[in-house]
């Protein structure tokens, strides 16, 4: 059982200076992982005669890594707006509704404008949020390993 907290821990703390040192470059990395990792499944789905499955799988690995930069601007955009909504529509009943009114300004306002400006970020900043997610990514990564080292995670 320690061996394995030991291995996690070296392999948190790995992964995690991997994220911080090579942000730029760790999306590429990912995304071409993620298509060969669904090519070799796909494969192997044939091999074993579930032909929808492997096709499925191959498919996802071909589009991973032909459209993968495509996939995850997408994502940043439809993410940023759903946020943007989301928030829109919070403030919205927060103004609406008189016993919302009775709470702090801040707790009641606050939230949806953190919210809107997130999302207003994950709209036309994608670079710069992809290397705070892995900044911090990266950091708790780092935290966590250090503390499976240390005996100190919590779990047993």
């Amino acid at each position: 059982m320690r061996l394995n907290k030991t291995v996690s821990g070296i392999l948190s703390i790995l992964l995690g200076v991997a994220l911080m040192v090579c942000k730029d470059d760790m999306t590429g990395i990912l995304l071409s992982a993620f298509g060969i990792t669904f090519l070799v499944l796909g494969v192997l789905s044939l091999l074993q005669r579930q032909t929808v499955a492997g096709f499925v799988k191959l498919v996802l690995g071909v589009v991973a890594l032909c459209f993968g930069w495509v996939l995850v601007k997408v994502a940043f955009y439809v993410l940023g707006a759903l946020l943007v909504v989301y928030s829109v529509l919070q403030l919205s009943e927060y103004a609406r509704c008189p016993r919302h009114r009775r709470s702090s300004f801040l707790a009641g306002v606050m939230p949806s404008v953190i919210g809107i400006l997130a999302g207003l970020c994950l709209f036309f900043n994608h670079q710069g949020v992809m290397e705070w997610a892995f900044l911090l990514s990266g950091a708790f990564l780092v935290v966590s390993g250090a503390l499976l080292l240390l005996g100190k995670s919590g779990r047993r």
